[in-house]
């Protein structure tokens, strides 16, 4: 999403507490965000090893 004009503008307008405000609110949307991300990643490779052993172990009692 890119920022408007008139957002530039009201940004540019705020005083320093506000801005203090701003910037802190932005970091914790980060951090969650990157905590999120880490979560399902962690997930994610936790269930594509858990699958790729299934898929190994069906693969080999076939072979038998």
């Amino acid at each position: 999403m890119m920022i408007t004009e008139r957002q530039i503008i009201e940004l540019e307008n705020l005083n320093k507490k506000q801005c203090e405000a701003v910037i802190a609110y932005g970091a914790d949307l980060y951090r969650q965000g990157l905590m999120k991300g880490a979560i399902i990643g962690i997930v994610g490779f936790g269930i594509g090893i858990s699958i790729q052993c299934v898929v190994n172990e069906i693969k080999s009692s076939r072979r038998k």
